[in-house]
C-alpha cells in the first residue's frame, strides 16, 4: 500500500511500520530529509532510488538505520550473508548467517593459570624488596 502526500508529523511517521506500506514524502532538497530522519528514532531500514554515486554515499553516512537498500525495496533481507536487524527502538542484534551466530552467542573469555611457574614473589607477605621488584616488573 502506498500512501501519497504524507506530512512528517502524521500519525503514520510516529511509529515503525511492519507490513507492506509505503509513505510518500514529498521534499524540497536531501537536508530537508535527513532533518526529517534525524528528528525520529532510527528506522529499520532506509532506502533511495537514484544512479548519483555522490548522493547516494551521502545519504548513506548521514544516515543512521539497521540497514539501508540503493535502488531496491525488502531485498536486503533476502541473502543469507548480510546481518539484518535493528539499531536503537528498532532492535539491536543482526541475525542472518554468521550475524546470527555472532548476535545469539556468548562469547566468554577463560584464563587457566598453569602451577608450572609460579612466582612467590606474587604472594604476601609482601617485604620492601618484593614490592620494588613487583613496581619494577609492573613498569
Amino acid at each position: 500500500t502506498v500512501i501519497k502526500d504524507v506530512k512528517p508529523d502524521d500519525p503514520i511517521m510516529e511509529e515503525e511500520i511492519f507490513g507492506p506500506v509505503l509513505p510518500v514524502i514529498d521534499f524540497k532538497d536531501f537536508e530537508e530529509i535527513y532533518a526529517i530522519i534525524e528528528q525520529n528514532s532510527k528506522p529499520l531500514s532506509v532506502y533511495i532510488f537514484s544512479q548519483n554515486k555522490k548522493l547516494i554515499r551521502d545519504f548513506l553516512k548521514r544516515t543512521q538505520s539497521g540497514n539501508a537498500s540503493v535502488n531496491e525495496t525488502v531485498m536486503q533481507i533476502a541473502p543469507p550473508y548480510l546481518p539484518y536487524g535493528g539499531v536503537g527502538n528498532s532492535g539491536m542484534g543482526r541475525y542472518h548467517g554468521k550475524g546470527s551466530f555472532d548476535t545469539f552467542s556468548n562469547q566468554r573469555s577463560v584464563l587457566v593459570k598453569s602451577n608450572l611457574l609460579d612466582i612467590p614473589i606474587r604472594y604476601p607477605p609482601y617485604s620492601r624488596l618484593k614490592a620494588k621488584i613487583v613496581s619494577l616488573l609492573m613498569r
